[in-house]
């Protein structure tokens, strides 16, 4: 992956669930539900407008309020579950219906 890759949020991978002032990430292919803070979710609100951001840019952009190391980690991590996807070619991991 390329710092400069352009990513973009992909809903069907992920959900941003909002409970009160807390705020949860559904893996949708999993069902994992992980806690987020106010990191976690300016780089879904970030990645979720048209076009996406880089990851280099999602550091640049919240530099002022978050470590740039621990910003490319977690949108690192969002992009290897695929819920961050490359702009343009978002896709479903799992396309195909599961048998209940």
């Amino acid at each position: 992956m390329l710092a400069t890759e352009r990513l973009e949020w992909n809903p069907w991978n992920g959900h941003l669930v909002r409970a009160g002032d807390e705020a949860y990430l559904l893996h949708v292919p999993t069902t994992a539900v992980f806690g987020i803070d106010e990191l976690g979710r300016e780089v879904i609100e970030h990645c979720a407008r048209d076009g996406g951001m880089s990851i280099d840019e999602l550091a640049e952009a919240l530099a002022h309020r978050h470590p740039p190391a621990r910003v490319r980690a977690f949108a690192g991590e969002l992009r290897s579950l695929e819920m961050l996807q490359p702009a343009g070619c978002l896709k479903p991991i799992n396309p195909r219906g599961a048998a209940v």
